[in-house]
């Protein structure tokens, strides 16, 4: 009997391994393509902080708050879920939680999931613009832009950019740049901004007056010849860089930190970010919530003319009319299930 080719048995075993990926493919993805479904619910909330901070604490996702001359803060929650079907989506969109809890010192927003890996919440709105705020956000891009209270953001993966800022401000991440532009920096107040893999960007008014000391590990530092330091110190050596000065008569505290990256300072007043326009809705959205109710909530129908709140996207620090309503607001018109097919 002749003996078979080695080449015979290479060809059927290619042959089979390459159907076997094929199917693997098709089961992993619900399509040889790989396709997948996404489902989009929007849901909105809105509270009166007053004096208490406001805290975030998010799993994935990106925040972008505005500023505004209103009390109330004005809050969307985008939620997105991916899965091979808009039913399996629909499903690990269920398990995306929004919990709300309201002390005497701080009014916070927790959101969870499930399914992280497959689900993400965007969180948009305009808060008042002296309101004291805290974030935790693991996965995503944070912006703040036009809020002039105390700003404490921490982010372990995402870009964090602060326009506007009036008071203490103290922004980190893990992995991404760091950009904060200062409208004004008050005598004691600290500004801190640190990341372990990415750039920072600090930009001081004028009359800022601060002790700043930057440092890098791995980078260069680039400090603006406008900026008026009486007294510096500069050391370039190895991969990185260290810089300390006194810019004007001192007094607040500017510190800034990153392992891998470069530190740029210059002078400038920032009063917002630019770019940030008003929040878009969703497509296909659904304005309906599945947690429990502790503060109003809207959809997105018009609201009647005698509830109609004054346009809040004014440059000025007054507030708007009518008196502090606590964690509640007038009650609102239902939300409703608009989930398009």
């Amino acid at each position: 009997m002749p003996a078979r080719s080695p080449s015979v048995f290479f060809v059927v075993g290619g042959a089979l391994a390459g159907l076997l990926l094929a199917l693997g493919g098709c089961n992993a993805g619900g399509s040889a393509g790989g396709t997948q479904a996404e489902v989009t619910r929007r849901v909105q909330r809105g509270v009166t902080p007053g004096q208490r901070s406001l805290v975030f604490d998010h799993y994935s996702g990106d925040v972008t708050l505005r500023d505004t001359a209103a009390r109330e803060a004005d809050l969307t929650f985008v939620k997105h879920a991916r899965a091979a079907s808009r039913e399996a989506a629909r499903k690990l969109l269920s398990r995306i939680r929004i919990e709300e809890r309201g002390g005497s010192g701080e009014f916070a927003y927790k959101i969870t999931s499930g399914a992280a890996a497959r689900t993400s919440v965007d969180v948009q709105g305009r808060v008042s613009r002296k309101t004291r705020l805290r974030l935790y956000l693991r996965d995503g891009d944070l912006a703040l832009s036009g809020l002039r209270g105390p700003l404490d953001a921490t982010n372990e993966n995402g870009n964090v950019r602060i326009g506007g800022a009036a008071q203490s401000v103290r922004a980190e991440t893990r992995n991404g740049a760091v950009e904060v532009g200062m409208r004004r920096v008050p005598p004691e107040g600290e500004v801190r901004l640190k990341t372990q893999n990415g750039d920072l960007r600090l930009t001081l008014p004028a009359s800022a007056s601060a002790d700043v000391a930057a440092r890098t590990d791995a980078g260069d530092i680039d400090v603006g010849r406008d900026l008026n330091f009486s007294d510096r110190e500069r050391d370039a050596g190895g991969a990185g860089g260290r810089f300390e000065g006194e810019l004007g008569e001192g007094g607040a505290r500017v510190r800034l930190r990153t392992a891998n990256g470069d530190i740029t300072l210059r002078r400038g007043t920032v009063r917002r970010l630019p770019g940030l326009g008003r929040p878009s809705p969703p497509r296909d959205t659904t304005q309906r919530d599945t947690t429990q109710r502790d503060t109003a909530r809207r959809d997105s129908l018009p609201t009647p003319p005698m509830l109609r709140r004054p346009d809040a996207q004014q440059d000025d620090d007054a507030g708007a009319a009518g008196a502090d309503t606590g964690d509640t607001a007038a009650p609102m018109l239902p939300g409703r299930d608009t989930t398009q097919q």
